[in-house]
């Protein structure tokens, strides 16, 4: 049975550990003869719901700070020696921190290397490094977008790339509400509720959201915005409460409400008015715009990086420009002000998430890629 191992340098729950999960489930569900296991650089719900489907985990702690080179380098070596001692025929990397500190040791195996690429690096050091590891260190790239993939160079592009956009099982999507979240935070039945969902990081631009918030208040003064997730980078402690100051300065006390991390988002987001993505850096494919999509509901978001090869401008959601909240609020007032449109821009936008982003197409892409490499490893 050939053995894949695969590496994510967290065990917590964001964009990219949610894709990992759906194409380990998918796997398992799969009825190859593949046998699945996970490294991870920490405990968390990604490891909690592996564990679930029956897949073994092997926790090697990745150093906090990552800033911690050396720390870094040496967790990727206790990685090697794990997918070692599994024997693995396959290796599949799907974060970052994975691709740059696991890349180098676990060539040294002489199997298949696959890179989950899920990042657009804003810096010109960082996509030169990654593209000059690119060359030859994975077998294969599976871009997660055509953004992603045009952040490589043009030989690697023809050569190891892949686009398999990101998809979602909605199995056990809610079809309607699970529990009432205007009875949980207290708002009202005629107030509009306008939520991001989204890891609290500054480059997902929440500052703007916020500022849109308070234009749109001038026109719905009970409108309530929530702000779901929690900061996940240790240095960047403190954004969340600078967040809150901001919140508190423009007067926004009774209408935005931070939630902190919740594991209910579908349902959150299927109570809510509008969805926002408000990314002021190239967001390769944000998760949170297909689970928008999947329950039907109309997206304001950022023209950033991958998210216009998901929200088709005026048809499925609305564009606008990264950092104008001007325009962020303009939006937002268009879908609560006209009802029906904005009942027709999230009837569109479920109807692409089945053409574009089902997860048997996603599986199908995935397992194809593995059973190509493993054929070739018999």
């Amino acid at each position: 049975m050939a053995k894949v191992v695969f590496v994510n340098d967290i065990g917590t729950w964001g964009g990219a550990e949610k894709i990992l999960y759906q194409v380990l489930k998918g796997l398992k569900e799969s009825h190859e003869t593949f046998q699945l296991y996970l490294v991870a650089g920490s405990d968390g719900l990604l490891v909690d719901k592996v564990r679930q489907l029956s897949i073994p985990v092997h926790i090697e702690p990745i150093p906090e700070d990552t800033r911690d080179f050396i720390g870094l380098l040496k967790w990727g070596i206790k990685v090697l020696q794990i997918v070692r001692s599994l024997e693995a025929n396959l290796i599949y990397l799907n974060t970052l921190r994975s691709i740059l500190f696991t890349s180098l040791p676990l060539k040294l195996l002489r199997v298949p290397i696959i890179w989950h690429e899920h990042n657009i690096q804003p810096s010109f050091v960082r996509r030169t490094l990654l593209n000059l590891l690119a060359l030859w260190l994975p077998n294969k790239i599976i871009a997660v977008s055509q953004a992603v993939a045009n952040t490589y160079w043009n030989v690697i592009r023809s050569r190891k790339i892949q686009v398999i956009h990101n998809a979602l099982d909605l199995t056990g999507f809610p079809t309607k509400a699970l529990n009432n979240i205007r009875k949980e935070f207290n708002i009202c039945s005629e107030d509009s509720i306008v939520t991001i969902p989204s890891v609290l990081r500054p480059w997902k631009g929440h500052e703007y959201f916020i500022r849109a918030a308070q234009l749109v208040t001038k026109k719905f003064p009970k409108c309530k915005f929530l702000i779901l997730g929690e900061e996940v980078i240790k240095k960047e402690k403190g954004y969340k409460q600078r967040l809150i100051e901001l919140s508190k300065s423009l007067n926004l006390d009774d209408n935005i409400i931070f939630t902190g991390f919740r594991n209910d988002v579908p349902n959150i987001l299927l109570q809510s008015d509008v969805v926002v993505l408000s990314s002021i850096l190239p967001d390769p494919l944000p998760t949170v715009v297909l689970e928008a999509m999947a329950v039907a509901k109309p997206v304001v978001a950022t023209n950033v990086g991958g998210v216009p090869e998901m929200v088709v401008d005026k048809e499925t959601g609305l564009l606008v420009p990264p950092k104008d909240y001007k325009a962020m609020a303009n939006a937002i007032l268009k879908l609560l002000m006209d009802k029906e449109y904005s009942r027709r821009l999230g009837k569109a936008g479920f109807e692409r998430f089945n053409e574009v982003f089902t997860i048997n197409k996603f599986i199908g892409g995935i397992k194809k890629i593995l059973l190509e490499f493993l054929k070739e490893e018999n």
